[in-house]
């Protein structure tokens, strides 16, 4: 590299490092020398050169409400490619900052809590995911220890035109909700390195931006496309949480001790408002009227925010369009992406990682007929089974119709319903309404039947969900019967029935890492777990606010997810060995509000259907699950994370 360059760089360094304002975004280097002779004399002359003007990596404000953060430490952290939960990696040079300590490099916030990176103090890989973490400094009573403050950057290697970040309470909350499954606490945020956590992590970090305004600081009352509605006042009163510690002089004050001991989750009490707001996220129902009179004891900058307490701290972003209406069955691909069959409308809505949807009025054709269930296949095509048309359809990836303008009919179908796909790529499909004798329809990957009159199920009555196994089975839940039924896909398809003993109207199903069948009591409010030769387990799971549940969904972590299809607004989460997580449930919608299905992403989010004409993401909520379902079930990691 040249001399000059380096030098330059250096000096400026030295200007940087004495402190700059938000204002100081450039450094000044001098460019090379320029050499001019003449013909007519042997003197050189030096003209003095214009400077170069290399711009900072990164600039930002840090605050704490309308408060200037003055003197915190500004790292820069690299998330880590480990593990879930892993150690981040500092990536500031503090040789070239002026200043670093045993957590790595970092740069001091000035009086107006301005900072700049230069680049050359940044050593971030490329395709690394880099955020920044504020620590200490003072808000106005003095330097707090306490102060821990995120915000995502980007992707490395970083451009200057993309990163000027605003960091407050505010992109906390939203970092640490989002990135809820990576993080462990402000320095161990990591995730594997396999292609499709991956995936769930970029869709993670992107979703943060679904919940603020990173050059202004603000929480969001509407994604930036538009179509989806942010819980802004929730946001805010959390912010205002961490607001009443950071205002303070330290972790001795009454506002930090009783921050700090109603976040210690299931371990140590937390010792910085990140990592605190990290523990929040993960246990949104723990201490909630205890951190809501928090927001009283702080300047409550943030508004609007909650006037009442809230039940859970679960943070729902609701979205609309994409032809949706009383959308039903969900499924999540391997992109991330939401696909949603609308049970009171002839569509297929598909919404991106981040909300928006493919088109403004879903997809049609393909003989979509009152659609309910939906099925994503290994080479990404979507399926759908069509009550009111006794028939499937198919789409490609990118939503155009690839079954005929009735759809695929035959094979005994007659009010199809539930839906599965196995590793083969066939498709199998519950009929629902026939009281005479229940037909398990069986098509190939084009649409064909693969039994002419279907295959009978071994009871009498409505079939509800169907679900794949890792092993090869397909479990069928006979809804009138109280029954659970195993048929083989790699033998002769010969049902076998087993009884479900309290639990009536059984619907949804989901099976976990272990292979165990979970399966909804649809009647009752209750469900219960059955072990992979159909035994009770003995787990026949009530309360947490079941009210006629009807779906599952099984997340990274084991845990139970399932709407209530009652009004009410209810969520549901359950651990792995059935204990609720909530006692009432999570409160995500309206009191009107009745749900369906649910639908865990790759990073994390729990998706919900309504009988409205929304989709419901919880943020955050849960712990990533390989997608799609089929994916999991041929490679059987069916209840495990990516």
């Amino acid at each position: 590299m040249n001399r000059s360059f380096l030098l330059a760089v250096s000096a400026a360094v030295s200007v940087f490092a004495s402190g700059c304002g938000a204002g100081n975004n450039f450094f000044a280097v001098p460019a090379a020398p320029t050499t001019t002779a003449t013909t007519t004399t042997t003197t050189t002359t030096t003209t003095a050169p214009a400077p170069v003007i290399v711009p900072p990596v990164v600039t930002g404000t840090v605050h704490a409400g309308q408060t200037p953060i003055i003197g915190g430490h500004v790292y820069l952290y690299a998330i880590g490619t480990s593990s879930y939960g892993g150690p981040s990696t500092s990536v500031l040079d503090g040789s070239i900052t002026g200043h670093s300590d045993a957590s790595g490099g970092y740069i001091l916030s000035d009086s107006a809590g301005g900072f700049s990176i230069p680049p050359s103090a940044v050593n971030c890989g490329a395709g690394s995911q880099a955020y920044l973490l504020i620590s200490g400094g003072s808000a106005g009573a003095g330097v707090n220890p306490s102060i821990g403050l995120v915000a995502p950057v980007g992707a490395c290697p970083l451009s200057a035109s993309a990163t000027s970040i605003w960091v407050n309470e505010v992109s906390t909350v939203a970092t640490a909700f989002a990135l809820s499954a990576y993080a462990n606490d402000s320095t161990h945020i990591s995730s594997p390195n396999s292609a499709l956590a991956m995936t769930g992590l970029a869709n993670a970090l992107a979703t943060v931006g679904n919940l603020y305004d990173n050059t202004s600081g603000h929480a969001l009352a509407a994604t930036p496309a538009g179509n989806g509605t942010v819980p802004q006042a929730t946001i805010n009163t959390l912010a205002n949480i961490l607001a009443s510690c950071i205002g303070t002089s330290g972790p001795t004050s009454a506002q930090c001790s009783t921050l700090f001991a109603a976040t210690a989750g299931s371990g140590a009490a937390p010792t910085d408002t990140a990592t605190a707001a990290i523990n929040i996220a993960h246990y949104p129902a723990n201490s909630v009227s205890q951190l809501f009179g928090l927001q009283s004891q702080s300047s409550a900058a943030y508004q609007p925010a909650m006037a009442n307490g809230p039940s859970s701290w679960i943070l729902p972003i609701s979205y609309t369009g994409g032809g949706m209406n009383q959308p039903a069955g969900l499924a999540i691909d391997a992109q991330g992406n939401v696909w949603a069959a609308n049970s009171n409308a002839n569509t297929l809505t598909e919404l991106s990682p981040l909300g928006v949807p493919a088109n403004a009025t879903g997809f049609t054709g393909g003989g979509l007929n009152k659609p309910f269930s939906v099925a994503i296949d290994q080479q990404g095509n979507v399926w759908t089974a069509n009550t009111s048309g006794s028939s499937i359809s198919k789409f490609s990836s990118g939503g155009q119709p690839l079954s005929p303008a009735a759809g695929f009919t035959g094979g005994g179908l007659y009010n199809p319903f539930g839906m599965a796909i196995d590793a083969a790529g066939s498709v199998w499909v519950g009929n629902l309404y026939d009281k005479v004798t229940s037909y398990i329809s069986h098509f190939d990957n084009t649409g064909s039947p693969l039994a002419a009159t279907g295959i009978a199920d071994g009871v009498i009555g409505e079939i509800g969900d169907l679900q794949m196994d890792g092993t090869g089975n397909l479990w069928i839940s006979g809804l009138d019967a109280g029954s659970l039924i195993r048929i083989s896909t790699t033998n002769a398809p010969v049902p076998t029935v087993y009884s479900t003993g309290i639990l009536t109207k059984v619907q949804g199903e989901a099976i976990d890492g272990n292979g165990n069948i979970w399966v909804s009591g649809a009647s009752t409010g209750t469900f219960g777990e059955y072990s992979n030769t159909g035994q009770s387990l003995g787990t026949n799971v009530a309360g947490g606010g079941l009210n006629q549940n009807r779906f599952l969904a099984i997340d990274g972590a084991g845990s139970i997810w399932t709407p209530s299809y009652a009004p009410g607004g209810v969520v549901s989460e359950f651990t792995s060995g059935g204990q609720p997580v909530a006692a009432s449930g999570f409160t995500v919608a309206p009191a009107s509000s009745g749900l369906w299905a649910a639908a865990i992403d790759g990073s994390g989010n729990v998706w919900v259907s309504t009988q409205d004409t929304n989709l419901l993401e919880l943020v955050g909520a849960a712990t990533p699950v390989v997608t799609p379902v089929v994916e999991a079930a041929a490679t059987n990691r069916l209840g495990t994370r990516p």
